[in-house]
């Protein structure tokens, strides 16, 4: 062993190693990332279940959401190992349970027929809801022990996650739970359901989390509020979501790096729910605007988050061939211009979306050429880099992503165009009272729309995660290129 490496060796770790599946400290670690991806699992299939053109049955509804819960805890007890499997079982089963409530408030009051009844039924809960509560966390719990057990059936690796390896996993679970805020976020802005909620902070005067399902899906439901509503209820998520990882993020790691960015996560977050508060308020397109923008720079800020928690600094920066190592110092500068071009995309495209301008509509078809060409430039760049090693190959699935969704976003967009141009006359937002007049939602157009806007989101953060992917590697030593 060189000098060099007793150094290393003897440094303060950035991570906190402790891993013993008998501590505290290691429960709630494989407990946070299961419980986080199994309530957004459920929520995203709670959803899909309410939209307005599914409207699922009750029994076969039920029948799915638990099928979900119980099949992604047995999947993360099996990433947890036979020892720590259980634990995750239950403890992730416990965490999704309560995230939950979220939604099952909705469920635990009164269900008025008519938003002009909230005025006396506002957070009116039923007399059951507190055993109706307590049975739901038992079932939960219950549930994910028998998940989680079976989950760690499935594999021979009896250690737990090592502490990193956990904090990685929130991490990623975070970001995933951002994907369905920006899809419905998205959904609302294709049909104009932006105001269809008149108070910023709370909806229809009841707490956000105890506003009545009947008023959302079913019968005597609004598409519009659906949308509205849910939106928020996913910023609430979100942001919880993003407090849990902030707090575990400096419980596991003592780089000052990542806990800063775990902080500015948590306040760009925050800044953008008082955004969205504001557009409300104010029924201000201009706000509207930047808060469709801002929080595509939200999800890129937690992707590079969990680029940072992942990468060990004790691991050294290994010999990389040079072909890699030329990939990755090129796609760096290709990379930042095409963060660039990206970001004026989606400007574009928001102030199109927002203020139905033209201009504004026909620049973000042209500019979508620049964007086009420059993101695939960097992905093929980045894809140059060699297969041998694991970072040469981490580089090239994020070089041939960029590559594959960019092209798809290309010929979408044109179809967006397309719609537009069928009908340029623009829409207007209609307010709460005026719901009862509105037309009906164009699905197949709310969906093309939603969809493009959402794409243009993962290639922001697919080029940032290049770029911090690219950064991290264009500096390494470089070695013969493998014959």
């Amino acid at each position: 062993m060189t000098d060099h490496t007793l150094e290393q060796s003897e440094q303060k770790p950035s991570i906190d190693d402790r891993s013993s599946p008998s501590s505290i400290s290691s429960a709630v670690g494989v407990s946070l990332a299961p419980g986080v991806a199994t309530a957004v699992a459920m929520w995203i299939v709670w959803w899909i279940a309410h939209l307005p053109a599914v409207q699922a049955p009750g029994g076969p509804f039920i029948a799915i959401l638990a099928l979900t819960m119980v099949v992604s805890l047995a999947l993360w007890g099996r990433w947890a190992g036979r020892r720590s499997g259980p634990i995750a079982g239950v403890g992730g089963g416990a965490v999704a349970a309560l995230l939950n409530l979220l939604l099952l408030g909705s469920r635990l009051v009164e269900q008025p027929t008519h938003v002009d009844q909230m005025e006396s039924a506002a957070g009116a809960v039923r007399p059951d809801a507190t055993v109706f509560v307590a049975g739901f966390l038992a079932v939960s719990a219950v549930a994910g022990i028998f998940a989680g057990w079976a989950g760690s059936r499935m594999t021979h690796r009896e250690a737990p996650p090592s502490p990193r390896d956990t904090l990685t996993a929130l991490a990623i679970a975070g970001i995933v739970a951002f994907l369905p805020l920006l899809v419905v976020g998205g959904a609302v802005t294709s049909t104009e359901s932006g105001m269809a909620v008149p108070d910023a902070f709370t909806t229809y005067g009841a707490p956000s989390f105890l506003f009545p399902l009947s008023l959302m899906a079913g019968e005597w439901g609004s598409p519009k509020i659906f949308l509205e509503h849910t939106h928020r209820l996913f910023g609430s998520l979100v942001g919880l979501i993003t407090i849990i990882v902030a707090i575990w993020t400096f419980a596991i790691d003592r780089r000052w790096m990542a806990r800063g960015l775990a902080i500015a996560v948590f306040g760009l977050v925050t800044t953008q729910g008082v955004l969205g508060a504001l557009r409300v308020s104010e029924n201000s397109p201009a706000l509207a605007f930047l808060h469709g923008i801002f929080g595509q720079g939200v999800f890129a800020s937690a992707v590079v988050l969990a680029s940072v928690v992942h990468y060990d600094p004790r691991d050294g920066v290994p010999s990389l061939p040079a072909k890699t190592v030329r990939a990755a110092r090129i796609g760096y500068r290709v990379g930042l211009a095409a963060l660039v071009v990206v970001a004026i995309q989606l400007a574009l495209g928001a102030a199109s979306r927002h203020f139905g301008a033209s201009h504004a509509t026909w620049t973000h078809a042209g500019w979508g050429f620049i964007t086009a060409g420059t993101v695939a430039i960097a992905g093929a760049l980045l894809a140059s880099a060699d297969r041998d090693t694991r970072q040469g190959r981490g580089l090239r699935r994020v070089g041939r992503g960029l590559t594959h969704v960019v092209g798809l976003q290309f010929l979408l967009g044109w179809v967006v165009i397309w719609q537009v141009t069928q009908d340029e006359s623009k829409r207007p937002i209609l307010e709460s009272v005026e719901l009862a007049s509105a037309t009906p939602v164009d699905v197949f157009e709310a969906t093309v729309a939603t969809a493009h806007q959402a794409i243009g989101a993962g290639i922001l953060a697919l080029a940032t995660l290049a770029v911090v992917c690219a950064a991290r590697w264009q500096r390494a030593p470089s070695s013969a290129d493998p014959t």
